[in-house]
């Protein structure tokens, strides 16, 4: 049977998801992995946070579409001074275009190493700050998804099969370590793989948080980490195509800056 997956719509409005405590079992460390399979839909242009830590210090981890539509990983230490990672991709944008998209990093502090793939393609980075040899902050107290730290920002997206381990890593540059996450079959931004019951058929070993939909169950942590609240007025399915899908409504290209859609 193939692998399908039904991705959880928050609408913008006042819809995210909250966690109002550290972790279980989280550590600080260097090493880590995140991925998640997000569609935006509206407010292009404006800094859109997917995942972050919100307390005691905001942001010392976090992913976000920022302002130019682009994606920035921050990983810092508790300090919230010091970055083991700031980094956004130069290449490509990630507007309200009617696609899911796949955001997979693999980093280690100890050799200020980290990669990213984006729709199973590895991107250039741009270092925001300087790459350090520390601890990041894993153990913050306060979680959110889908909303800013103020709660004046709630995303307009689909999010689906969001991972996050602070324990290890994983080469991008092997093949067979990408397709733990990602693979190219039908769609241009490629299909989501079956990470396991609890997320841990990438590592063999269960991550700190794994998230997936419906809307209904995306809050219930299948990772080890504890499970989130559904803050606002309530989840939805994501609509048709889900990130397994194989396109049923529009292929997209991109070619020089032209967009052509197909509908089936």
């Amino acid at each position: 049977m193939p692998y399908t997956t039904i991705g959880a719509r928050f609408d913008g409005t006042d819809d995210y998801l909250n966690r109002a405590s550290a972790f279980v079992g989280a550590a600080v460390g260097k090493q880590g992995m995140l991925s998640v399979w997000f569609r935006m839909l509206a407010d292009d242009g404006v800094a859109s946070v997917l995942f972050a830590s919100t307390a005691p210090i905001a942001g010392t981890v976090l992913l976000q579409r920022t302002a130019a539509n682009q994606l920035r990983l921050i990983l810092f230490n508790a300090d919230g001074v010091t970055a083991a990672f700031d980094v956004t991709n130069t290449t490509g944008t990630y507007t309200a275009d009617g696609l899911w998209h796949n955001y997979l990093a693999s980093w280690n502090a100890n050799t200020t190493t980290i990669q990213v793939r984006i729709d199973g393609v590895s991107t250039s980075l741009t270092d925001n700050v300087a790459r350090n040899n520390t601890n990041i902050d894993y153990v913050a107290t306060t979680w959110r998804i889908a909303a800013n730290t103020a709660l004046t920002v709630f995303v307009n997206v689909d999010l689906d099969q969001l991972y996050f381990n602070q324990a290890t890593n994983l080469d991008l540059a092997t093949a067979s370590n990408l397709a733990k996450f990602w693979t190219n079959e039908g769609n241009p931004s490629g299909k989501p793989v079956d990470l396991g019951a609890t997320g841990a058929n990438p590592t063999g070993s269960q991550p700190l948080v794994y998230l997936r939909g419906p809307g209904d169950t995306i809050a219930t942590n299948l990772g080890s980490g504890g499970n989130f609240t559904v803050t606002g007025g309530g989840l939805t399915n994501s609509a048709a195509p889900q990130p397994s899908d194989s396109s049923p409504l529009a292929w997209k290209i991109k070619a020089n800056q032209v967009q052509c859609l197909v509908a089936q």
